[in-house]
């Protein structure tokens, strides 16, 4: 069993420690979850959630519940409830509570539709991936269902791109905004190989020698592609797009920042052509 399984029980356990404390509460003060939740002006659903585990119960109503109780909060939350609580802030008991499963647990960073990710803003997740925190550490990561074959056999459709948005732009595989996407029909983000040339970055939709570039310029940049997921199953795309021709890059929404006052990023001093992480 590895770690990430062990703490999901341990979050589980304590959850479960809490919901029962708050039914067995409820039950010795011969209540119904109807009648508590008039109490509480909350609905039945509300209290059946609670109680379930399902949501978190916030100070405030753990207060007031306890008080209906005839019992108090510490004897609900304490993992030892025959330990006095002695000068303890309840906020603080609860946040170090809380705190405590949020760092046993992994970071969940969402996966979205390649076609999805536009410009005119962020669309809902199609699934997530689970990473530790050690793993992410100070990234900011969003990653991308790919449904293009600009840069096969490098990456193909259904592949899953880890992105990360916080890092420096560099040679290799990497995401930038595009206001004219192809395959889509719509502006939004775009995977490309970026390039070194001449002390400048420049990128291109296909990975052969012979396609155009064109210069990257600042605020185009989205982020670096770190790692790759590929499917095994290479049929779940999740919509029809149009395969994408061989075709120069002029028109692919790169004239809009031509046309700007923006700068061309320049490569970093150790640019190597291609390199990835």
């Amino acid at each position: 069993m590895n770690k990430y399984h062990t703490n999901l029980e341990k979050h589980n356990s304590l959850k479960k420690i809490i919901s029962d404390r708050l039914i067995n509460a409820r039950k010795l003060a011969n209540k119904s979850q109807r009648e508590i939740s008039k109490l509480m002006d909350k609905s039945p659903a509300w209290l059946s959630q609670i109680e379930a585990g399902a949501i978190a119960i916030s100070t405030e109503d753990l207060i007031k519940l306890s008080a209906i109780y005839g019992t108090t909060p510490g004897q609900i939350i304490d993992i030892n409830p025959t330990m006095a609580m002695g000068n303890l802030d309840l906020q603080e008991v609860l946040d170090s509570f809380y705190m405590k499963i949020s760092n046993s647990l992994p970071v969940e960073i969402p996966v979205y539709l390649h076609s999805d990710y536009t410009i005119a803003g962020t669309p809902q997740p199609i699934d997530y991936i689970y990473w530790s925190r050690n793993k992410v550490s100070n990234r900011e990561l969003i990653l991308i269902h790919y449904q293009t074959k600009n840069l096969e056999p490098v990456i193909i459709p259904n592949d899953r791109l880890v992105i990360q948005t916080n890092s420096a732009p560099s040679p290799g595989i990497g995401a930038i905004w595009s206001m004219n996407r192809v395959a889509f029909g719509t502006p939004g983000l775009s995977i490309v190989e970026i390039v070194e040339k001449n002390g400048l970055l420049f990128w291109r939709v296909n990975n052969t020698k012979n396609a155009d570039m064109l210069p990257l310029y600042e605020n185009q940049f989205v982020g670096k592609v770190i790692q790759y997921i590929r499917a095994i199953d290479n049929t779940l795309v999740s919509r029809p797009y149009q395969t994408q021709p061989n075709y120069n890059n002029i028109g692919r929404g790169a004239e809009e920042w031509e046309n700007t006052t923006e700068k061309i990023i320049k490569a970093p001093q150790n640019a190597i052509l291609g390199q990835n992480e």
